[in-house]
């Protein structure tokens, strides 16, 4: 299901002609609005035929985000096609209204992405930056788990998509040959140790060229079609990406803490690129050396330090050696 103002392309979707007056008369509404509706569609990219007596027809893009044109298992989508400032701002603004799990907020560009530790993350045209409204049914320690689920997820789908093996930099960065593919951003808002309500923002190069990044960019992000060397539709990676994950959320739901132990952790580890490497980790208390053994019942890294004490990493910077 999704949630558009775009009547007109959920009526076009089909890929027929469509008459204005039938239009009109299905939307309750005059021959001029529909002319109306059908330029503002064309404004924010989409084309459509006008052939006198057959009337519309929507010409499918070959990269759709619009909620008509996609799939998305699990998801009610609120659609922005315009510039908006961050997608996980949108989506806790619908969560504290009361939007259910599921929700999606999809955007073509942000102007004020968020990274981890408050830092911005770039978001042209041509990656997927969507935002996903969560109600998980577990403590705030185990919610914590959940955007290492994602980074799984995010690494099945961009191989469901494109056959690439992206690796997972803990604690949920995708990483293609030495640079960042992905990233992902949790905001839970906790009351009486219950999760009220969790947004969870994803970003993933999709089909960025070299120079569409940032300057400072360049030689430490990449895209999928950088990676592979073609083009690759945002709309399968986002489809992909939440057919995998639903099917993770579900489960860890379900199996709670044997799951977690017992299939997840394998699951991530065999994707990791930083368990079992030497790493040097920036926190706010200070740098230091150490190597990552293990991840944690709530997602921590744990790391063994010089003298072999095992230490607990909750929010650093984790760079291997």
């Amino acid at each position: 299901m999704y949630r558009n103002n775009e009547t007109i392309v959920e009526i076009l979707a089909d890929g027929l002609h469509h008459t204005g007056e039938d239009i009109g008369a299905y939307l309750g509404v005059t021959r001029a609005a529909v002319w109306k509706q059908v330029e503002q569609a064309r404004a924010k990219g989409l084309t459509i035929e006008s052939s006198g007596k057959l009337g519309y027809r929507l010409i499918p893009p070959e990269d759709p985000l619009f909620p008509p044109l996609l799939d998305i298992p699990g998801c009610e989508i609120e659609y922005w096609h315009e510039l908006v400032g961050s997608t996980n701002t949108r989506a806790a603004e619908l969560a504290r209204q009361g939007a259910e799990e599921g929700t999606l907020v999809l955007a073509e560009v942000q102007t004020g992405g968020r990274g981890r530790r408050e830092r911005g993350w770039a978001s042209p045209l041509g990656g997927a930056w969507f935002s996903l409204v969560l109600r998980p049914a577990r403590p705030p320690s185990e919610a914590q788990r959940i955007p290492l689920v994602a980074a799984v997820a995010a690494a099945e789908a961009c191989h469901d998509a494109t056959g690439l093996f992206p690796g997972v930099k803990w604690p949920n960065d995708l990483m293609l040959n030495g640079r960042k593919l992905c990233g992902i951003l949790l905001e839970m808002s906790v009351e009486a140790e219950r999760v009220q309500r969790l947004v969870m923002g994803v970003g993933i190069n999709v089909s960025q060229r070299r120079s569409d990044f940032p300057e400072a960019l360049a030689e430490t992000a990449t895209s999928l079609a950088i990676e592979g060397g073609k083009p690759v539709k945002r709309g399968d990676v986002v489809r992909a990406f939440a057919s995998r994950f639903w099917d993770w959320y579900r489960r860890l739901e379900a199996g709670g803490n044997a799951f977690y132990r017992e299939v997840f952790l394998p699951a991530y580890a065999s994707r990791s690129v930083t368990l079992g490497r030497e790493v040097t980790v920036a926190a706010d208390a200070g740098t230091y050396a150490a190597k990552a053994e293990a991840i944690g019942a709530a997602g921590e890294l744990i790391v063994r330090m010089d003298g072999g004490a095992l230490r607990p990493v909750w929010a650093a910077d984790v760079s291997v050696r």
